[in-house]
């Protein structure tokens, strides 16, 4: 018997009489069974019982953007007997020349024969049936493609992964011919690279060079191929001051590079405006960024969404390897959804301040308007980020009325539901985001699962476990100052030279956010050295010069001493 599982949409809630506990029944699969016929095929739905005293269950079904009609529990249909865990139905009309999606839902029944519509789970199934060349979770992969890789032809998630560490993801290693599990060389003049992106380059842009990820999303042109075709953009590091609209109909990587003589240096995107930092409508992965705003704008630093197109439906959004700091949000959240599925793996969300009235800090969904293939509302999955944004504590960091699972992740605030071993507890940041020392909690091992993220923001491989967020601690000579930030990462110590000569040791830069090599960013007037000594959790505009616009971390005891000309030195710690 050939059995293929799809992915699920769960909804989860719950209501209670002092007889009847209605639980959403979880973890609804459908698996194809063997038919006789060659125009019907039977398919058999399992989930789990989790309700207590129900009267029985109802299942309703539609085809692609048509009515919900009952297959029992209404309409006339009987309802199936409590207790109940499978149901097959064997009126699946095979469809390939019009590709569509059969739903199906799944609601407990109370006492009194009805349901309230939280007790329901969701699953959707393509029409056509299964072939050698078959995609069941539609993600850009063969089903045997993903075995032979050890993949999961149940999991969304692969598609944006990377399982050798290359930083090319699967689904495009996959449409590109390459081998998932050996390493590709991804550099400038790489085959597998369309358009690469350098702030500093000063000739004419070019159909494979640009000065901008803009004028680059418009270098590759435009395509009508569903699925549409992967493309890659590598971005040297550098500042680029731009706001990113990704409409592109190609399926984009952007990937900071980590293959030049400062591979561990910042790739930066700064927006311009109050639109998102990033947004995308399509496939796309963004992958070793650090994303921030100019002085004076105000918005969401990520925003992803999804149209309504039932054959574009390898799509998948993932921002993986990213910091997103000391952002002023307004009334957005970092990252806004609302629609289609994204992965949020190994990403640090540090200081960022909404208003009052914002939803969340860290992240917000809201339902896809019209008619998804997939998914009628956002679809998110987390795993190993550092949401630490407290700012303002009456905005909590996560709102959702999507389908979201958290896990692995160190989180401000309450513990939400649908988190899975999700911590309470300072990461130990500097003001950068980045760890302040091996001792840091998210230094303390995550979980890896079938996300396949293989490399940190530096490009440095991670260890087994990764530690949380963006940034894994690689300190070769062991003086708290981690190698990518270090002049001479092979010293024995080197925490107490002063290499820029600005009076501030290397580890008391580090720590302090300000740079090692430059003497630039030194002191702090007494006003803004006392305004951040009184209330740790403040921060200085960026409008106050240099790089001192950062939050110092209130974990982390400090004192303060009186520089020459009078200005106070906030960069020598305990």
């Amino acid at each position: 018997m050939k059995k293929l599982v799809f992915v699920l949409l769960v909804h989860v809630g719950q209501s209670a009489t002092a007889q009847v506990t209605l639980n959403a029944p979880t973890d609804l699969t459908a698996v194809w069974e063997e038919g006789a016929g060659t125009t019907y095929r039977p398919l058999k739905l399992t989930w789990n019982d989790l309700s207590n005293g129900e009267s029985g269950y109802m299942i309703e079904k539609k085809v692609g953007t048509g009515a919900w009609t009952a297959l029992s529990g209404a309409s006339g249909a009987a309802a199936l007997p409590p207790g109940t865990v499978a149901h097959t139905d064997t009126s699946i009309l095979r469809s390939v020349s019009t590709r569509t999606h059969y739903y199906y839902r799944v609601r407990a029944l109370n006492g009194a024969g009805k349901s309230g519509a939280a007790e329901v789970a969701t699953v959707a199934v393509p029409s056509e049936w299964p072939t050698s060349n078959y995609d069941s979770d539609a993600d850009g992969i063969t089903d045997a493609r993903e075995v032979a890789a050890g993949l999961d032809p149940q999991d969304w998630r692969d598609a944006t992964g990377d399982s050798d560490g290359d930083l090319i993801p699967n689904a495009w290693e996959a449409y590109l011919g390459t081998n998932l599990l050996g390493r590709n060389t991804l550099s400038e003049g790489s085959p597998l690279v369309n358009v690469t992106v350098d702030a500093s380059y000063t000739g004419t842009d070019t159909a494979t060079k640009t000065k901008t990820l803009t004028a680059a999303i418009t270098k590759l042109g435009s395509t009508t191929t569903v699925p549409a075709p992967f493309r890659v953009i590598l971005v040297k590091p550098g500042v680029y001051n731009e706001t990113i609209n990704n409409t592109s109909a190609f399926q984009v990587a952007f990937i900071a590079d980590r293959s030049g003589a400062n591979p561990r240096a910042e790739c930066v995107i700064q927006g311009v405006s109050n639109n998102p930092v990033i947004s995308t409508t399509g496939s796309a992965v963004f992958d070793g960024f650090v994303i921030a705003r100019n002085s004076g704008t105000t918005g969401a630093a990520f925003a992803s969404s999804e149209s309504a197109t039932p054959g574009n439906r390898v799509s998948t959004v993932r921002l993986v390897n990213c910091i997103v700091r000391n952002i002023n949000l307004g009334g957005d959240a970092v990252v806004r959804q609302t629609g289609g599925r994204l992965v949020l793996a190994h990403d640090t969300f540090f200081m960022n301040s909404a208003d009052a009235g914002a939803q969340a800090h860290s992240y917000s969904s809201g339902a896809l308007s019209g008619t998804a293939p997939l998914e009628s509302t956002a679809r998110l999955r987390v795993m190993n980020c550092i949401f630490w944004n407290p700012i303002r504590t009456t905005v909590p960091e996560f709102f959702s009325v999507g389908d979201y699972r958290i896990q692995s992740s160190l989180v401000y605030g309450p513990v939400i539901s649908g988190s899975e071993g999700t911590r309470q507890i300072n990461p130990g940041l500097t003001p950068k985001a980045y760890l302040m020392s091996n001792a840091s909690p998210a230094s303390i091992g995550g979980t890896v699962g079938k996300v396949h993220v293989m490399k940190d923001i530096h490009g440095e491989d991670r260890y087994n476990p990764p530690g949380v967020g963006a940034d894994e601690w690689y300190d070769s000579d062991q003086d708290q100052i981690p190698d990518f930030a270090d002049f001479q990462p092979l010293s024995v110590n080197n925490a107490g030279a002063d290499d820029d000569q600005d009076l501030l040791t290397e580890l008391g830069e580090y720590q302090a956010g300000t740079s090692l090599q430059s003497a630039d960013s030194q002191y702090l007037t007494l006003e803004q050295a006392l305004r951040l000594f009184v209330s740790p959790t403040e921060y200085l505009t960026r409008s106050e010069g240099d790089a001192r616009y950062m939050p110092l971390n209130p974990a982390v005891p400090r004192k303060v001493r009186v520089a020459p000309g009078g200005g106070i030195d906030m960069g020598e710690f305990d």
